[in-house]
């Protein structure tokens, strides 16, 4: 299976080396088809970017997922490595005493992010929903604080790279009124899909992970993906849970809040992915932001209204996709 299988647009190819270290299945029963850790990056170990490390195999053509992800095709699957993007070194948090890495993850991160993935999975697919990603391991690099998680994919396709598409070709050919209609029944689909995830989490007394405070989230249109559920329908997935949160009250290990702090996030995570909906912005690696034009603000609306009766029903119909619309979008 490619990469390019499960993305509805193209991405930028970049280059991965193979690198010396471990690469650690996540279940012995689960298929994990790397012998050596991949890093996205520079090709020249001596450059100062990257530890100085023997043994590299040159050339591994890898997509563009994130800031510190890339992803990769294999027969077994497409694989998503979030943390093996570490190019500019480290950061010393001075404030709160702790590490982060530029580009790569903290072991400990990486381990307790395979391990929420895996439990929202199971909840989701409890209610019928399909997942996006499922943890398939990691990579403990050699010579560096510096871990990555390794996730096969179904779906890729970010939110907010889709509305960008949409904004650039109503921008560049005005969207026709069959097209339009088109648009708006997607996304009111999606909008609804992404409320019932959400809803489900909130729940099951998790939250998404987010600081009501600094605004620093995980509950953002950025980590909700969509991927094909057959040729002609979509579904909508949920990714990046580095930063989750879950009651007190389970009395199982993870992060955990009151159970009054966790409804605080989960009402912020609600109003703040709704604004998201209503207000799109666009992260930096998908280019400019380019505004939605008035003639697509309704539909805009009808997606947060969506996403609100989403929340209320949870509701994991697939969203019907206009093909003839894909494919103009592809044009963009």
């Amino acid at each position: 299976m490619r990469s390019s299988d499960i993305l509805l647009f193209e991405r930028l190819e970049v280059e991965a080396n193979e690198v010396r270290g471990k690469a650690v299945p996540y279940s012995p029963n689960r298929d994990f088809p790397f012998k050596a850790p991949l890093m996205k990056g520079t090709t020249d170990p001596g450059s100062g970017n990257l530890p100085r490390m023997s043994e590299w195999q040159i050339g591994f053509a890898v997509y563009l997922s994130g800031r510190r992800s890339f992803l990769i095709g294999k027969t077994t699957g497409v694989y998503r490595v979030k943390g093996g993007g570490y190019e500019d070194g480290p950061i010393l948090d001075d404030e709160n005493g702790t590490r982060e890495l530029t580009g790569g993850q903290l072991k400990k991160i990486a381990m307790r992010e395979l391990e929420a993935n895996d439990r929202i999975n199971r909840i989701l697919e409890g209610y019928g929903f399909l997942v996006a990603a499922e943890p398939a391991g990691y990579f403990d690099y050699e010579g560096f604080p510096c871990t990555a998680g390794v996730y096969m994919v179904s779906a890729e396709t970010r939110m907010d790279e889709l509305l960008r598409k949409i904004s650039m070709f109503d921008q560049k050919n005005h969207l026709d009124t069959l097209q339009r209609n088109a648009v708006r029944d997607m996304l009111d689909g999606m909008g609804r899909y992404m409320g019932s995830l959400l809803a489900l989490l909130h729940e099951n007394q998790l939250c998404w992970g987010s600081d009501i405070y600094t605004d620093l989230r995980n509950a953002h249109i950025g980590n909700f993906v969509v991927g094909f559920e057959s040729r002609n329908s979509l579904f909508v997935g949920m990714v990046d849970f580095d930063h989750y949160l879950l009651a007190s009250c389970l009395g199982i290990a993870g992060p955990r809040i009151t159970r009054k702090h966790l409804k605080e996030v989960q009402e912020y995570e609600r109003k703040r992915i709704k604004t998201d909906i209503e207000t799109p912005s666009f992260f930096s690696m998908w280019g400019d932001p380019i505004p939605f034009l008035p003639s697509l603000n309704k539909c805009l609306g009808g997606m947060a209204v969506a996403f609100d009766r989403g929340y209320e029903t949870m509701d994991s119909k697939p969203v019907q996709l206009d093909i003839s619309l894909l494919e103009q979008l592809r044009t963009v």
